[in-house]
């Protein structure tokens, strides 16, 4: 469909011949692991990586995929990437709807697709670009090599996937995106402040030098910053207090700081809320340049307290009968789910969510997720899963991040944390001692309360 009948060859990876294969005079290359190539891919790339970077660093054109039945992980080089045998999924999404791949020249196309399974595998390193994901994982990537382009993939074939003709039009623009499209040139950045991106943020006034690399050719450029954005800090101290008392409301980070509500000026004040409030600080520099930052004050009520007489004379008891506290409802915020992979490759509990928010919440995964983001004072409600193989990845970010999430729960978060592991052993909790015991499954349970909200 894409090149026409004779316009390439077919042939397998032991008749190859590598130096034949990947020359000047080739275009493009589709190397092919899927099912039970698995293997025998794995041999013919360990032993013409160096011919293989090279002739793509020249312009060449390469797709290599494999959603394996056999073997195990792969190393892919290009800087890093590693194909992962594991966690299939049957549900994908396009990462970005108008990348060329979902746009033509072959159509109808669609942006979500399932199979069973869509994929075997999944990419990671190399710093790549993900195309296609499911569960977080990134089943087709894409990255330039020196003058060259790559395509990594984990994906099934397309007759396993639906729906069915959107599924083959998308695999043929993969096909024909990677032989014919046009790639930048690559380059390395090197900073004077040691960042090797093609961008960097000034952290303080100054000249700034970039050397850019391409090809053994280098040119440099510098640029002065007169001034920059502060990076402003708010603080609460206490953060909490019963209804009467005071906080006081600290900002560091600039020269002047107005605070809202109240419209007050300093870079400590007081306040004296009757309700719980999240205060906002706009801190500016001597540079007129400014930045934000927020405090959340929690008031607490206090409770009205009555005692009332039981029993008879003599020999009666005295009960204290508390009003005035009422209920506290969460603040309205973020949502987030947070796992490795779906357990057991399943999406019950993104089913669950988005039953419950709709597509009011964020997935993702515990190294990617920034603690500081994710449990801030403008977050509702955070779902920490490890079940299946997610629980290693659960216990280090729990134990790494103990104290800030008991103080944001302690704040007004709404924390679930749940794990039926397959790897790993008992977990410290926190909240005062509590423990996850890794043993003993269960078949039968039995609600302790049935009237309890959950049922």
């Amino acid at each position: 469909a894409v090149f026409g009948v004779g316009n390439y060859q077919v042939t397998t990876f032991s008749a190859a011949v590598p130096a034949t294969v990947f020359n000047n005079g080739t275009q493009f290359v589709f190397l092919e692991g899927s099912d039970v190539n698995g293997v025998a891919l794995n041999t013919f790339f360990t032993a013409n990586q160096s011919l293989i970077e090279t002739w793509v660093n020249n312009g060449g054109r390469l797709f290599i995929n494999a959603a394996p039945n056999n073997g195990g992980n792969m190393n892919w080089g290009f800087g890093g990437v590693t194909l992962n045998y594991n966690n299939a999924q049957a549900t994908v999404q396009a990462v970005t709807p108008l990348h060329p791949v979902f746009v033509g020249p072959y159509t109808p196309l669609a942006t979500t697709f399932t199979g069973n399974s869509y994929s075997h595998a999944h990419i990671t390193g190399g710093n790549t670009t993900p195309i296609i994901t499911g569960s977080g994982l990134n089943i087709l990537t894409q990255k330039s090599w020196g003058a060259g382009l790559v395509l990594f993939g984990g994906i099934t074939s397309p007759n396993f996937h639906q729906p069915t003709v959107e599924a083959q039009n998308v695999w043929q623009n993969i096909i024909h995106y990677t032989a014919n499209s046009t790639t930048a040139l690559s380059y390395t950045y090197s900073w004077s402040n040691n960042s090797t991106n093609s961008y960097t943020l000034p952290t303080a006034p100054g000249t700034y030098t970039i050397t850019v690399t391409g090809y053994g050719c280098t040119g440099t450029a510098t640029y002065t910053v007169n001034s920059i954005t502060p990076t402003v800090s708010a603080s609460a101290s206490p953060t909490s207090f019963c209804l009467g008392g005071n906080a006081t409301l600290s900002a560091t980070g600039a020269t002047n700081y107005t605070w809202q509500p109240g419209n007050l000026s300093g870079a400590t004040v007081t306040v004296t809320p009757t309700t719980t409030t999240v205060y906002t600080v706009t801190g500016t520099n001597g540079a007129n340049c400014s930045a934000v930052d927020t405090a959340k004050v929690t008031v607490n009520p206090i409770p009205q307290v009555t005692i009332v007489q039981q029993g008879v004379n003599c020999s009666d008891s005295l009960k204290a009968v508390v009003t005035g506290l009422g209920s506290v409802a969460p603040t309205p915020g973020a949502r987030f789910y947070i796992r490795d992979a779906d357990p057991w490759s399943t999406q019950n509990n993104t089913t669950a969510m988005t039953a419950v928010f709709g597509p009011n919440f964020t997935t993702t995964t515990f190294t990617a997720a920034v603690p500081a983001t994710v449990f801030s004072s403008g977050t509702q409600f955070v779902f920490l899963e490890g079940s299946d193989a997610n629980a290693t990845a659960l216990n280090t970010f729990f134990t790494a991040n103990q104290t800030l999430i008991e103080n944001w729960v302690n704040n007004g978060g709404r924390l679930f944390m749940n794990a039926a592991p397959n790897a790993g052993g008992n977990m410290n909790w926190g909240f005062g001692g509590v423990t996850l015991t890794y043993n003993s499954p269960q078949s039968n349970v039995t609600a302790v309360s049935p009237t309890h909200p959950v049922f």
